[in-house]
C-alpha cells in the first residue's frame, strides 16, 4: 500500500518522506487519494449515482483527477504515459462505453473543480484527456 484514504474516519494515510520512489509518485498518491477523499458523503458525494459505472470507476477518476489537480498546481507528478498505464491498468481488459467515458470525465471535472476551488476549464481538460490517450467527444 503506498495510500489509502479511510471514509470511516476520514483520513488519508501516506508512506512517510522518502517512502516512495521520487516526489512525482509522493504527489500523484497524495492527490488520488485527496481525490477520493473529495468524494466523501460530507463533501461531493458518491460518485455516478444514479447510472451504471464501471468497476474500478473511482480509481481511474481520482487517478486523472491528480494529474490534472497536480499540474494546475504546479506539482511535479508522474508523467502522461505512467498516467494513462495506470488507468489502462484499472480498466484491463474491459471495453467501456462512451457514455461511461463521459461519466467519468463530468467526475473527474467535478473533483478537480472542488479541489481547486474553482470551475476547472472543460476545454483544458478535454485537452488532458486527449493527451492521455482517451477521447471524449461532447
Amino acid at each position: 500500500m503506498v495510500g489509502c484514504y479511510y471514509p470511516h474516519n476520514d483520513k488519508i494515510h501516506l508512506l512517510r518522506r522518502g517512502g516512495y520512489s521520487c516526489s512525482e509518485e509522493m504527489n500523484q498518491t497524495a492527490l488520488h487519494e485527496l481525490a477520493h477523499w473529495a468524494r466523501h458523503d460530507q463533501r461531493l458525494g458518491p460518485f455516478g449515482e444514479g447510472g451504471e459505472y464501471p468497476e474500478d470507476f473511482e480509481d481511474i477518476m481520482c487517478e486523472i483527477t491528480a494529474a490534472v489537480v497536480a499540474d494546475a498546481i504546479g506539482l511535479p507528478r508522474e508523467c502522461n504515459h505512467r498516467v494513462s498505464q495506470q488507468v489502462y491498468d484499472y480498466v484491463g481488459k474491459r471495453r467501456f462505453r462512451a457514455g461511461q467515458w463521459k461519466l467519468i470525465f463530468r467526475e473527474v471535472h467535478a473533483t478537480t473543480s472542488f479541489l481547486l476551488g474553482e470551475n476547472y476549464s472543460e476545454a483544458s481538460l478535454k485537452n488532458y484527456f486527449s493527451d492521455i490517450g482517451i477521447i471524449v467527444s461532447s
